[in-house]
C-alpha cells in the first residue's frame, strides 16, 4: 500500500487537468492542420504544421518532465505503461518530422497518409494516457477511503 501523500496527489491532479486541457488544443491544431493541408498552400501547411509540432512538443515535454513523474511518484506500479507511453512519443515526434519532410517536396498524398496515420495512432495513444491517468485517480480515492476507514 502507498503511503498517501496530499502534495503529490495535488500537483497530479494540476497535471491532470492539464493533460486533458491539451489534449483537445491538440485536437484543434489537428484540425487546423488538415485544413491546410486540404487548402494544398504549402505556406499555410507550414505554418499549420510548425504550429502542431510546437503544440505537441510543449504537450510531450509537461508529460514527461511533470505528470509522468508524478503518476510514478504516486502509483509506482504504472512504471511500464508510463514507459510505453514515453517511447511513443519519439515515434510521434520522428512521424511530425516526416510529415515536414513530405511537405517541402510538395508530397500532398504523402502528408494526406501519414497526417491519417498519425491522427489515428495519437488519439488511441490519448485515450491510453486518459484511462491509465483516470484508473489512477480511481485507485487514489479508494487509498483515501482506506485511510479514513482506520
Amino acid at each position: 500500500m502507498n503511503e498517501y501523500r496530499p502534495g503529490l496527489e495535488r500537483r497530479l491532479q494540476r497535471n491532470l487537468r492539464r493533460v486533458s486541457s491539451q489534449h483537445r488544443q491538440l485536437d484543434e491544431m489537428y484540425g487546423h492542420l488538415l485544413r491546410a493541408l486540404d487548402d494544398r498552400v504549402t505556406k499555410r501547411a507550414e505554418d499549420a504544421l510548425r504550429h502542431f509540432e510546437e503544440g505537441l512538443s510543449a504537450h510531450f515535454s509537461l508529460e514527461e518532465k511533470h505528470t509522468f513523474p508524478a503518476v510514478h511518484g504516486a502509483h509506482p506500479t504504472c512504471e511500464s505503461a508510463l514507459i510505453a507511453l514515453a517511447q511513443e512519443h519519439s515515434v510521434f515526434r520522428s512521424d511530425v518530422e516526416r510529415l515536414g519532410s513530405l511537405l517541402s517536396k510538395g508530397d500532398w498524398l504523402g502528408c494526406d497518409q501519414l497526417l491519417d496515420e498519425l491522427a489515428l495512432r495519437l488519439a488511441q495513444h490519448e485515450g491510453r494516457e486518459e484511462r491509465l491517468l483516470e484508473e489512477e485517480e480511481e485507485e487514489k480515492k479508494k487509498e483515501e477511503g482506506r485511510l479514513e476507514d482506520r
